[in-house]
C-alpha cells in the first residue's frame, strides 16, 4: 500500500508540519509536578509516529524536538534531535509492520513500538544528560520524570489513536497500512472471484446484449474494514479486471456507482449515456474525496468514461460487493439471486437480477422464461 507522502505530497507536508507545530508547542511549556516538570511533547511524538510514515515520524520528532529546544532550551537540542528522532521512527516501522492481522493485534503491536520508544527516550536523555549537556547524578535526579513523561506518551497517545479515533481518521489517507496488513493480500484471488461472480450472474440472468449491469464495490469491506474507513485502489483494481472484460465480452454496459458523497453518481461509457440519453453531470470521481476507489478506477479505465447522475433505474442486474445499496439503480421488480459465491475478499455480496412485472391475477398464464 502506497502511504500518503508517495500519493498526496501537499497533504502529507500539512499533517506532518502540524503534528510538528504541535510538538514544539508543548516543549513550551511543562505540567509541574512535586520536584519538576513533565511535558506533553512525547505524547505528539507517539501519536505522531503511530500515523505517519518513519520519514514524516523522523520530522515530527526529531526536527520538531530539535526546533523546540532550540527556541525554548538549546542546550539538548542535538539529543532531542537523535532521541525522538529515533524513537519516533521505531514506533512507526513497528506500528506498521505487517505482523498481525485483526484490531486487537494492532492494538498490541501500538502498544508495544510506544512502550520500545519510550525506553529509547528515557536512555537517550539519561545518556544525554549524563555525557552531554549535564551529569551523571543530575540524569538520575531527573530519571522518574523521564519515565513517567514517556508512560505518558505512551498512555496518551493510545488513547487519542484508539479511544479518541484517529486511526480511524487517518486510515482512509493510507497513513498506516492498518491491521489488515493489506500487502499479505492475494488481489488476484479477488479478480478471480469477482470474474466468478459476475459469470454466475450473467449465465443465470440470461441478459440481452445492450442491457445495464451496475456494479457497487467498498473497496475497504474487500479489505475487511468498514465502508468508507480504509480506501485500497489495489482492490479496486482486481476488482475491475475480474468483471469488466467480462461484461465487455458479452456486450453488456457496465455502471460503476460512485460513493454517497457523489449522491451515487455513476460511472459509464458515453456510448451507454447516449444510448439511453442519460444526463451527464460534471464530477471526477476520487478515492478518498468523493467518488469511491472503483468509481475512480472505472473513470480512469474506461476508453471515454462520463459520469450520470443516475441511470433511471435502467439496470438489469447488478452485483452489490460491501453493502452499497444499488438497488435505487435496478429496475422496480428486483430478483435476489443465490450464486456459489459469498464474498468478495471480506465484503458480503449481494447479487439481483430485473424480472417483468406479473400482471393479470389469477387467470394471467406466465411465461416461465421472464420469470
Amino acid at each position: 500500500m502506497k502511504t500518503l507522502r508517495q500519493t498526496n505530497r501537499i497533504r502529507w507536508v500539512t499533517i506532518t508540519g502540524v503534528f510538528m507545530a504541535l510538538n514544539i508547542i508543548m516543549s513550551s511549556f511543562g505540567i509541574p509536578v512535586p520536584g519538576g516538570h513533565l511535558y506533553l511533547c512525547d505524547m505528539i511524538i507517539c501519536t505522531a509516529a503511530l500515523l505517519l510514515d518513519p520519514v514524516a515520524a523522523f520530522i515530527v520528532g526529531g526536527v520538531g524536538s530539535f526546533l523546540g529546544d532550540m527556541i525554548f532550551y538549546p542546550l539538548p537540542m542535538f539529543v532531542s534531535l537523535v532521541t525522538h528522532g529515533l524513537q519516533a521512527v521505531v514506533i512507526s516501522l513497528i506500528a506498521h509492520s505487517s505482523i498481525g492481522s485483526s484490531k486487537h493485534a494492532q492494538f498490541i503491536r501500538s502498544l508495544i513500538a510506544t512502550l520500545v520508544g519510550a525506553v529509547i527516550m528515557v536512555v537517550g536523555y539519561t545518556l544525554g544528560k549524563t555525557f552531554v549537556y549535564s551529569t551523571f547524578e543530575y540524569a538520575m535526579i531527573k530519571l522518574p520524570y523521564e519515565i513517567a513523561q514517556a508512560l505518558l506518551g505512551v498512555f496518551g497517545s493510545l488513547l487519542l489513536c484508539y479511544r479518541a479515533g484517529l486511526i480511524r481518521i487517518f486510515r482512509p489517507w493510507s497513513l498506516t497500512n492498518y491491521y489488515k496488513a493489506v500487502n499479505k493480500m492475494d488481489f488476484s484471488e479477488i479478480t478471480d472471484q469477482a470474474r466468478q461472480a459476475v459469470t454466475e450472474i450473467l449465465d443465470a440472468a440470461g441478459l440481452k446484449e445492450g442491457s445495464i449491469f451496475v456494479i457497487g464495490c467498498s473497496s475497504s469491506e474487500i479489505l475487511g474494514d468498514q465502508i468508507g474507513t480504509a480506501t485500497n485502489m489495489d482492490s479496486a483494481n482486481a476488482v475491475y479486471d475480474g468483471i469488466i472484460p467480462v461484461l465487455r465480452e458479452r456486450g453488456i454496459l457496465p455502471a460503476a456507482q460512485c460513493c454517497e458523497h457523489l449522491n451515487r453518481a455513476l460511472v459509464v461509457d458515453r456510448t451507454t449515456m447516449e444510448k439511453y440519453g442519460f444526463e451527464q453531470v460534471n464530477a471526477i470521481p476520487q478515492p478518498n474525496h468523493a467518488g469511491g476507489a472503483f468509481g475512480t478506477v472505472c473513470y480512469e479505465r474506461f476508453d471515454d468514461p462520463v459520469l450520470v447522475e443516475d441511470i433511471r433505474a435502467k439496470a438489469d442486474a447488478g452485483i452489490d460487493i460491501g453493502g452499497t445499496m444499488i438497488g435505487m439503480h435496478m429496475h422496480s421488480v428486483v430478483v435476489p439471486m443465490r450464486i456459489s459465491l459469498r464474498k468478495i475478499g471480506q465484503a458480503p455480496i449481494i447479487c439481483a437480477r430485473h424480472r417483468p412485472k406479473y400482471v393479470g391475477g389469477q387467470r394471467a398464464i406466465y411465461d416461465e422464461k421472464l420469470m
